[in-house]
């Protein structure tokens, strides 16, 4: 296999890894889920703030309110609201009763659907929300994207008016078309006082929003654990999974929560479940250098499905190499990893660890190979990756074993690819290290050309004096043309070449 072929598939894997990592782990966003843009509402406040509209509704008195204009209910086109929407988005109480008493609508909608009292909640006015209510106010009256006024009131985190709310009737178990409810909205949140205000009224712990989430799983990713020890207090299945099979053990896991990992392990979540993608929650902390969520998850039972492989047949093993968790490595290795595995593109973790240059990671894995394993393909692909890597380091590592002077010269077809791939990289140094372990300097490739006339090639007169003068390359042979290394230093006009040659 060509190194460009062999990077291109680590690129893709790699790719494909860190994908899985993040599009797993993370529901829809709030706002986004509630078509919201962020302060939007905020913003129309700060425009009506200087608007002449709300300035004509301060100075008008009590009794001249009627004056303003002669429909109480009719939306200003501009702002897109009432006099009684401006009085509760700023708390005028007594002139939003005064517009009341005069006729003006208690639940008008503008046309985006929202009503005097959504705007109440939404701004934290609970005078005006409760005074609102008194008269008539419909509590469950929904907007256009299908929200109400408690899950304006809890999106925004308003404890007192979400209680005023629930003591009016306010229906728990309303939904937005993506399935959200208020104990969604909430935990996502982290509002715990407003967690369980809604526990205490049976909201359902176990609804799933459109993204396949319930409570549960959101309340996995807080550090806070208050709320999913709230929850799970509840009858609730600590197992359910997301439409991609994840549960919120795997959740917690990857956000490093170590306290509801306890939890859920507690209540008795299945520690060796896998996602769609055939990730355990063990596969999910490798990755990670948090040596305590893993002792957590061995001290309940993880060690027995230690070497259990995702679909694309990687263990834990694979993950805290590819990430180059080095502590982890050693962690799963102590604890019974096997080191001889290899994924669907044929990989092992040796290899990878090799790819990415992590010396330290392969001296622990080369603890796990015996004596003939130079003469396996596993060992070639190491040591072709850390050459085309320039890693003096991982293939002086890689050299450090038994016999080192016979690796490469009983593998001949090595000393032309590997060797040459250190010529060509000008790397003297990794030169000097493999024709140590054996390496042919005389050996051919197919065009019968020696690593000499690669360095000709490359002009590296330092490298072919290495060559020449140390290892007895030979400067009379002949390629498949049949040119001398003289020749082609000759035709290239390269006169330092030439004296070296001629000398």
């Amino acid at each position: 296999m060509e190194f460009s072929q062999l990077q291109e598939i680590f690129h893709e894997i790699q790719t494909f890894m860190s994908q899985v990592m993040q599009i797993r782990t993370e529901p829809t966003e709030t706002l986004q889920a509630l078509g919201l843009l962020e302060h939007n509402y905020e913003a129309l406040k700060n425009m009506l703030m200087i608007s002449d509209y709300k300035k004509e509704l301060e100075r008008a008195e009590l009794n001249d309110l009627t004056n303003l204009t002669s429909d109480l209910d009719k939306l200003e086109v501009n702002f897109d609201v009432t006099y009684l929407m401006i009085c509760a988005m700023f708390g005028y109480e007594e002139k939003g009763k005064e517009l009341l008493l005069r006729g003006a609508s208690v639940n008008q909608q503008n046309r985006q659907g929202l009503t005097a009292l959504m705007f109440a909640s939404m701004f934290q006015f609970d005078e005006f929300v409760r005074m609102l209510l008194e008269n008539g106010a419909d509590v469950n009256l929904k907007d256009n994207r299908q929200m109400d006024a408690l899950m304006w009131a809890v999106l925004q985190g308003h404890d007192d008016i979400t209680q005023i709310l629930l003591d009016h009737g306010a229906d728990v178990l309303s939904k937005t078309p993506s399935r959200l409810d208020a104990l969604h909205i909430s935990v996502e949140k982290g509002f715990t006082s407003i967690v369980e205000m809604l526990l205490e009224r049976n909201v359902c712990v176990s609804s799933k929003s459109l993204d396949g989430w319930t409570p549960l799983m959101r309340s996995a990713r807080l550090q806070d654990s208050k709320i999913a020890k709230l929850l799970l207090q509840r009858n609730l299945n600590v197992n359910e999974t997301t439409f991609q099979g994840i549960t919120a053990l795997h959740i917690s896991v990857m956000y490093q929560n170590l306290k509801c990992i306890r939890r859920l392990l507690k209540r008795g979540a299945n520690i060796n479940c896998k996602d769609i993608m055939g990730l355990t929650p063990l596969m999910y902390a490798a990755g990670f250098d948090n040596v305590q969520v893993i002792c957590t998850l061995f001290e309940n039972g993880a060690t027995k499905s230690i070497n259990d492989v995702n679909n694309t047949n990687q263990s834990a093993l694979f993950r805290a190499v590819i990430g180059n968790v080095e502590n982890i490595v050693h962690l799963l290795i102590s604890a019974g990893a096997t080191t001889n595995i290899f994924d669907i593109n044929d990989f092992s973790p040796i290899i990878y660890a090799s790819y990415n240059q992590r010396t330290s990671i392969v001296e622990q894995l080369l603890k796990h190979k015996d004596s003939a394993w130079h003469k396996s393909n596993e060992f070639e692909t190491c040591l072709r990756l850390a050459v085309s890597k320039n890693d003096v380091g991982t293939t002086k590592c890689l050299l450090n074993v038994q016999n080192v002077e016979q690796i490469l010269s009983d593998r001949k077809k090595l000393n032309t690819t590997i060797l040459s791939v250190a010529v060509m990289n000008g790397n003297k140094d990794m030169a000097k290290l493999l024709l140590g372990a054996g390496a042919d300097v005389n050996a051919v490739n197919g065009l019968l050309q020696s690593v000499l006339f690669t360095s000709i090639t490359q002009k590296d007169v330092d490298m072919a004096t290495l060559l020449v003068q140390k290892y007895g390359a030979d400067v009379n042979l002949k390629d498949f043309r049949g040119d001398t290394p003289l020749i082609l230093a000759a035709s290239s006009n390269n006169k330092p070449m030439v004296d070296l040659l001629l000398s």
